[in-house]
């Protein structure tokens, strides 16, 4: 999965469950400032790439995978 595929991803996780960056972080166990970094677009220096493992732990937590 490309970096801009997992930052969509998220996004749609994101949208689905009405989540926030808040949400998301309490998720994970990371900042808010690095959740809201998963999201920017790849061009900007201040995106960083989310790792597979987190998006997947996101989906079994919201019910989306066994």
């Amino acid at each position: 999965m490309t970096r801009e595929e997992k930052r969509d991803r998220l996004q749609e996780l994101m949208t689905r469950h009405s989540l926030t960056y808040k949400a998301v972080a309490g998720l994970v166990h990371h900042s808010v400032n690095t959740c809201i970094s998963w999201t920017r677009p790849t061009d900007n220096k201040s995106s960083r790439e989310i790792p597979l493992g987190y998006i997947e732990l996101i989906e079994y937590k919201l019910g989306e995978r066994k």
